[in-house]
């Protein structure tokens, strides 16, 4: 294929600098290029002299020949590279209600843009089996918050974060707390915070509510 480009190349420009120049080679290897080919069939193809280059009558006909095949041939390689980056088939998405806004619904759009031969399925997962339906294979992604406890999740891999939110905290209007601009969760220490639900993931309530300010051992949690 490197030979056939260079002698077609060659062929056009008439000249082995602009051909070295057009495909980013050396002289001396569009020469040795042209040489191998040469040697290959058997008979030279280009006429040198120190003022031109010109096809012999066999090069002539070589090109005339070779030319098309080598532009099929082109084009067979780009639509097989084509067709092997195409991803074909559904792509299974769980979510969780919260994961499954406007951030969620643009990813859909541009996988369903760069796949067309592929389509979406979405499925609402609830927390209490939130990667039971990766593990049973239900699933092929879950889009979920970025919570993976090594102990529990060792066969499970978290991808790249596609979305940032901002903690909030809710207190009684009447609370000191609810005064302030921001507060850290180092401010929680000792107080009581919501219990969690029996089929809540720990490590996903530990992510919203963490369970040792200030390296307290005792949880606050009710």
């Amino acid at each position: 294929m490197r030979q056939l480009e260079v002698f077609l190349t060659l062929a056009e420009e008439l000249h082995f600098g602009r051909t070295a120049e057009r495909l980013l080679l050396t002289q001396p290897q569009v020469s040795r290029a042209v040489a191998a080919l040469e040697r290959h069939i058997g008979a030279p193809l280009f006429e040198r002299t120190s003022r031109r280059v010109r096809l012999t009558p066999l090069g002539r006909q070589f090109r005339t020949e070779v030319e098309p095949a080598y532009r099929m041939l082109q084009d067979a390689l780009r639509d097989a590279r084509a067709e092997a980056g195409q991803i074909a088939g559904t792509l299974r998405i769980g979510f969780l209600l919260p994961t499954g806004g406007e951030t969620l619904n643009r990813l859909v759009r541009a996988y369903e843009a760069r796949h067309p031969g592929s389509r979406i399925a979405l499925s609402h997962i609830p927390y209490r089996a939130l990667y039971e339906p990766l593990r049973r294979n239900e699933i092929d992604v879950l889009i979920s918050y970025l919570v993976l406890d090594p102990r529990e999740q060792s066969d499970l891999t978290a991808g790249p974060a596609i979305h940032h939110a901002s903690r909030v905290l809710a207190v009684a209007a009447a609370d000191p707390l609810a005064g302030r601009d921001s507060i850290s969760i180092e401010d929680l220490a000792g107080r009581r915070t919501a219990a969690r639900p029996a089929l809540f993931p720990r490590a996903l309530f530990d992510h919203f509510i963490p369970p040792h300010p200030l390296g307290r051992t005792d949880s606050p949690h009710l």
